[in-house]
């Protein structure tokens, strides 16, 4: 509730800008996808010979796509091509049709407790604007469409790595019916492993992308890079840091997931990906946890009952959201090194009302990673929670302010976090766990 929202059921395509820099490595950097060489009017009807154009260009680059990736089409992808009105449009009418408000009402009062959000941001408003920042092309899943848009002097340079990396995801959800599996995940709020997946599938998307574009001829690259760098992206960098951080998690993160698979295994190793899928972020953001069949501890909670609350949401938060809770409120090194020694975690999260409580129950590989983690939930909590400094109760540190209540308790390599907008709730949370 408080993590990913289901981007890859609309498959919004971001783009990876390449160079090579001295030593011959890929460095990356993704942005939303646009094009500023359309000169057509955004609602203008799509023409004949436009549409023709475009479905020969892909049509050619269906054949790049099973070249570079070493798998052939199943069947051939369908193609629509749609102006831009029409697009943004269907973007839009996608997203609003697998988003809960009333989930991401309470995501709002959650994330504004927890130092995230601010009061007057709207999650909703927040990523229909940024994912329907004039979308260049997408993957349906739904549908197995391959959905682009029309410009006049057919795709561009960039627009046709947009479309290779689309190209990918259909021709593996062909192979793997990696789609499928993760809309399973979503409808069984099993958000960590969607993440996971998510990850793999842009960061196979994006590792190929790349191929193609290092294999273009100099002129074309140069074309390329200078395209991107007119893309619009005020929605995205307005938005709060973290979440652009998580839109860019499965396309940065995976692509690095992906090019520590190729570097062990080959292509066959990404293959082999989707039939032993990676299941933690952790895993995705220490490949070598996945090589070795390692997904963490499991944790879990016992019952916290708290009369007229229900419980709204469980499941498992993971290295990146510890990382993302504290994205803006701990230095970046202190951060990695706080959440590194994630072993395993679980989190549930309560409602009443308009009010919310969320309990989060960590174990660290080792004492010391605990005691890491706690000193930077420690600084979070007050720097971005408007709960106050804190004072020693229970063995533990417990913040009452403006905002609400806060409480956080280590012991050994265990870690328990509660917050709620009502200080009763938290209060029955904590006395149901004994804390």
């Amino acid at each position: 509730m408080i993590r990913r929202l289901p981007l890859l059921l609309i498959a919004v395509a971001l783009v990876v800008s390449a160079c090579t820099d001295d030593g011959g490595e890929a460095s990356t950097t993704t942005t939303t996808t646009t094009t500023t060489t359309s000169t057509l009017p955004p609602d203008a009807p799509v023409d004949d010979d436009i549409a023709e154009q475009i479905q020969s260009d892909i049509a050619e680059l269906v054949e790049i796509t099973e070249d570079i990736r070493g798998l052939p089409f199943l069947t051939a992808p369908q193609v629509t091509v749609l102006n831009a009105q029409e697009l943004a449009d269907r973007v839009e009418a996608d997203l609003l049709e697998d988003l809960d408000l009333d989930e991401i009402a309470t995501s709002d009062t959650l994330n504004t407790l927890l130092g995230m959000l601010d009061e007057d941001e709207d999650l909703a408003d927040i990523y229909l604007e940024v994912l329907t920042e004039q979308v260049a092309g997408f993957y349906d899943g739904d549908t197995g469409e391959m959905v682009v848009q029309a410009k006049a002097d057919g795709l561009s340079a960039l627009d046709k790595t947009i479309v290779v990396h689309e190209l990918v995801h259909a021709l593996t959800d062909q192979h793997f019916g990696f789609y499928d599996t993760f809309v399973e995940l979503l409808d069984d709020d099993r958000f960590e492993e969607a993440a996971a997946l998510q990850a793999l599938a842009e960061g196979d998307a994006t590792y190929f992308q790349l191929v193609y574009l290092q294999e273009l001829p100099v002129a074309e690259q140069f074309a390329l890079a200078t395209e991107a760098l007119d893309v619009e992206t005020s929605s995205l960098d307005s938005a709060p840091e973290y979440v652009e951080a998580d839109l860019l998690f499965p396309y940065d993160s995976g692509y690095q997931f992906v090019l520590e698979l190729v570097d062990e295994g080959g292509i066959a190793a990404v293959d082999e990906a989707y039939v032993d899928l990676p299941v933690t972020t952790e895993q995705i953001l220490h490949p070598d946890r996945y090589e070795v069949g390692d997904d963490g501890f499991e944790v879990f909670i016992p019952a916290t009952p708290v009369s007229g609350w229900e419980v709204a949401e469980e499941g498992v938060f993971g290295e990146w959201g510890w990382r993302l809770l504290m994205l803006e409120s701990v230095p970046s090194g202190d951060l990695t090194q706080a959440s590194t020694g994630w072993r395993g975690d679980a989190f549930r999260v309560l409602t009443s009302g308009d009010d919310v409580a969320f309990v989060l129950g960590y174990r660290g590989e080792t004492e010391r990673d605990a005691i890491e983690l706690t000193q930077a939930m420690i600084d979070h909590i007050r720097g971005a929670m408007d709960v106050g400094d804190g004072v020693g109760e229970g063995g533990g540190l417990l913040f009452e302010g403006p905002a609400g209540y806060a409480f956080l308790d280590r012991e050994g390599d265990a870690l328990t976090f509660i917050a709620s907008t009502s200080v009763s709730a938290g209060e029955a949370i904590r006395s149901s766990l004994g804390r």
